[in-house]
């Protein structure tokens, strides 16, 4: 009798040093690593008054890469991601222009590039669910390759970082994760166009010398959302389909907004 006594108190002191225990059900407790694999498409919409009063689309192909470290309190994430398409004039998808009889598509190309670093803490677990809170450092370039160079963009800046994650099932997992730049970098083409001073040969220098400034999160309007669900085939291998959205507005010389959305394809490795 005493023993069976003695076990019940064991059970119920468990209970109440542990109370997120049951709370975390379905989401894994011990620490692991992810190495995940992204590939997808970007629609990417730019107005960029320092260099057009017309607005910008592109349709661009994604890939990027990404590790995770967690643990049963905290979470590290570091990621990078490339991307790359046709870029033009919203209103004049199709203009062309005429070197004699030969048309050629008035068309640029945009490259982009991300990369992120953040660490997260546990805030709160309740029934198969999470919420961590953290920050982080993240770097974002825009690059059009031609005239008028809309949206040419260098942004390195420092977001607040949330993220909820639930479980339905021991095989599925609903992500959802949000953040905004509390402040940054942010370098941008000059309405004028003009990179270099006379003195100075270099132009990349150049760009970043004269055309940065350094701004909080009220001016640099810089936020995310991400939502993924990732099913898990087997002990080690997961597949997920995710969509991000990422806005920019920045109002110095010019207005510049900045919108993307993507959906993406990952495959995970959880070792």
């Amino acid at each position: 009798m005493n023993s069976t006594l003695s076990a019940l108190r064991l059970v119920a002191l468990s209970s109440l040093v542990a109370p997120g225990a049951a709370g975390a059900q379905g989401l894994a407790p011990t620490s692991h690593h992810t190495l995940t694999l992204h590939t997808g498409a970007v629609l990417h919409t730019v107005h960029d008054r320092n260099a057009s009063p017309l607005a910008y689309q592109g349709q661009l192909a994604q890939v990027g890469v990404s590790y995770q470290h967690r643990t049963f309190q905290s979470e590290w994430f570091v990621g990078a991601r490339a991307a790359h398409g046709a870029f033009y004039a919203k209103a004049y998808p199709d203009r062309m222009v005429y070197f004699g009889d030969t048309p050629v598509p008035l068309r640029d190309n945009l490259t982009t590039a991300s990369g992120q670093v953040h660490y997260l803490r546990r805030f709160a677990t309740f029934e198969a669910g999470e919420v961590l809170v953290g920050g982080g450092l993240q770097q974002l370039l825009h690059y059009p390759q031609s005239e008028p160079h809309a949206s040419m963009t260098s942004i390195t800046s420092v977001p607040v970082v949330a993220q909820l994650r639930y479980a339905l099932g021991s095989k599925m997992v609903l992500e959802a994760q949000g953040q905004y730049a509390l402040a940054g970098l942010i370098t941008r083409l000059p309405w004028h166009s003009s990179l270099s001073r006379p003195e100075e040969t270099r132009q990349l220098k150049a760009f970043y010398r004269h055309n940065t400034q350094l701004e909080g999160g009220h001016r640099l309007q810089q936020a995310a959302l991400t939502l993924a669900a990732t099913h898990a085939f087997g002990t080690h291998w997961q597949a997920g389909l995710g969509y991000d959205f990422n806005l920019l507005r920045h109002p110095d010389p010019r207005p510049l907004t900045t919108l993307s959305h993507s959906l993406n394809l990952a495959l995970r490795l959880t070792f």
